[in-house]
């Protein structure tokens, strides 16, 4: 049959019409369908920036009847590490400097003193600083602090260059190092330094400091100033500082019972990490904000490693009932070392990166 025009205007408004009330809205439903599916999509894990395959290594000095111990330690690079402190046995009398030369530790040839080498900053391998000590171009050279009393020590150093380097210590002892002399700064006295750190864009330091009456403070050091800008005075929110780190001159890494921030332009803090009951981390270092070690124990549990690559923290347990004392550490890229004692030994910890 052969339609005219006009019947074949009709014959295509009606399939015009059926297609769109009756395909149109088939096709819109079915896409309704599609969007509400409520089937999770494959979740995409992202690649850590760090990794945390560690290899762990145990070195320990002294013989366990005579008291030895270790308070720091510094790396320039995986075959150069030097760890500070006073290692006594049959046949090492006043050793203050150990040595990694790639292969072993061994004693520095420097006639040490008796009640040990507790900081150290280096420079550059020639220009290395104790405190009351300093190596410089292959000599040492010691020197006093007028002034100090009470039993006050330089037991941690930092410094931004060698014209500015702070040491703290016992008793609110606090020096500074103007690259020509060392020069004690006037602090109150009830304060027990025990970690320091700095920004090396500012040159400004901070040291942590408690007291006996279990009080935490941080104070920012400066050639014209030192002010506390952090203070927790019970068992309550703040949390305590005990590790403290400098990553950019905004805000600081803490560690004690948790692991936190704290941000140097609004005095804020920031849990990042609330451990359960028993943990006490004493001391952090790290390469970045995506590689950082937290040192310290559990009480139930022994000496811990808590790192961080940016993504999560992963634990690790070093010494299983024991933990070291006295805790320095200090971290390059694929290696980190911690230094301690226990049961009257000294303890070098070698945490590398595979």
């Amino acid at each position: 049959m052969k339609l005219n025009n006009s019947k074949l205007k009709i014959y295509k408004s009606i399939l015009l019409l059926f297609l769109t009330s009756t395909l149109l809205p088939l096709a819109s439903f079915l896409l309704l369908l599609s969007s509400c599916d409520t089937t999770n999509p494959p979740e995409k894990r992202g690649v850590d920036t760090t990794s945390q395959n560690f290899t762990f290594e145990t070195y320990e000095f002294g013989n366990g009847f005579h008291s030895s111990w270790l308070n720091d330690v510094w790396i320039f690079n995986e075959n150069n590490a030097w760890a500070v402190g006073y290692i006594q046995s049959d046949t090492v009398s006043n050793a203050n400097i150990l040595r990694w030369n790639g292969n072993e530790w061994y004693v520095v040839q420097y006639q040490g003193q008796s009640s040990g080498i507790l900081g150290i900053w280096a420079l550059d391998s020639n220009h290395i600083y104790f405190g009351a000590i300093d190596y410089i171009e292959g000599k040492f050279i010691e020197h006093g602090f007028n002034g100090f009393s009470n039993g006050q020590s330089i037991d941690h150093i930092w410094g931004s260059s060698g014209g500015n380097i702070w040491g703290v210590g016992k008793w609110g002892a606090i020096v500074h190092y103007n690259g020509t002399e060392w020069k004690k700064v006037d602090f109150d006295t009830q304060w027990y330094f025990t970690e320091i750190t700095g920004s090396s864009e500012s040159g400004i330091a901070y040291a942590v400091g408690n007291n006996n009456s279990f009080t935490s403070i941080i104070v920012e050091l400066k050639p014209t100033s030192q002010t506390i800008i952090y203070s927790r005075e019970d068992d309550s929110i703040p949390p305590r500082a005990a590790g403290v780190s400098s990553f950019n001159k905004n805000s600081l890494s803490c560690s004690s019972k948790d692991i936190w921030q704290l941000n140097l332009r609004t005095s804020e803090y920031k849990i990042l990490k609330d451990l359960p009951s028993g943990y006490g981390l004493t001391s952090i270092s790290g390469t970045s904000i995506n590689d950082i070690y937290y040192f310290g124990n559990n009480a139930h549990e022994g000496e811990k490693l808590i790192h961080f690559n940016g993504k999560r923290y992963t634990e690790f347990t070093i010494m299983e009932d024991d933990f070291l004392m006295f805790k320095g550490s200090y971290a390059v890229k694929d290696l980190a070392v911690l230094v301690g004692f226990h049961n009257h030994k000294a303890y070098v910890k070698m945490i590398r990166r595979r």
